[in-house]
């Protein structure tokens, strides 16, 4: 009988007729429900089918659980893909709001340009692709995208260093919420007031005999 090992026990194959169960990494899922039970053990399995599922599939012959099985595995393979896809574009579509909103701090604009900007995507997506048209929709390119769920603007403020071999490191030096506005004076206060609770100043340089370190906060 054929095995599959996880966390020292092992998933027999006979389970996927008998208990209409599969094993999805490292951990036996049921078919029917698509409940995963923690620990590969017949009992736990057995008790499951036979507490949820039995009264359903018992008149089956084990010809008939077969290609119920197989028919249940390729539904879920099916599932499965269509919410890994799901899941990437909507990854990319927080990503790509994220992108255009870094643009458009680095440029000194107001965030609501973020608007502007999405009705030219959309106006291009119109002529260039419209069958992205709902992708290009997804992206959010309001105001609000550099907020939290309190509509509370956080500014991410980072270190840099680069050494004499010119490798750079980089660290989160702090995280502050902007409450009201996000003007560049605001901002540069906001910077300083981090730098100044680590103890550093805005331009430090160190040297020794044979190498330099260039340090300075920055802000995103």
């Amino acid at each position: 009988m054929a095995k599959r090992k996880a966390e020292n026990r092992s998933f027999l194959d006979r389970w996927e007729a008998e208990y209409l169960f599969t094993y999805v990494k490292d951990r036996p899922v049921c078919l029917v429900c698509g409940a995963n039970v923690a620990i590969t053990k017949e009992y736990n399995i057995r008790r499951h089918y036979e507490t949820k599922h039995h009264d359903k599939y018992k008149d089956m012959d084990m010809t008939q659980r077969r290609q119920k099985v197989e028919e249940m595995k390729r539904s879920l393979v099916s599932q499965q893909t269509m919410f890994k896809k799901v899941i990437s574009q909507s990854e990319a579509t927080v990503k790509a709001s994220f992108i255009v909103a870094a643009e458009i701090a680095k440029s000194a604009r107001p965030f609501n340009e973020g608007e502007f900007v999405k009705k030219c995507m959309m106006k291009v997506c119109d002529l260039v692709c419209p069958e992205k048209k709902q992708a290009f929709s997804n992206v959010s390119l309001t105001r609000n995208t550099s907020s939290d769920t309190s509509d509370t603007a956080q500014l991410a403020v980072f270190i840099r260093g680069v050494d004499s071999n010119l490798c750079v490191t980089e660290e989160l030096l702090g995280l502050k919420s902007m409450h009201g506005t996000t003007t560049g004076k605001e901002i540069f206060e906001e910077v300083s007031k981090c730098v100044t609770e680590m103890k550093l100043n805005l331009w430090v340089r160190r040297r020794c005999a044979v190498k330099s370190v260039d340090w300075w906060a920055g802000y995103r």
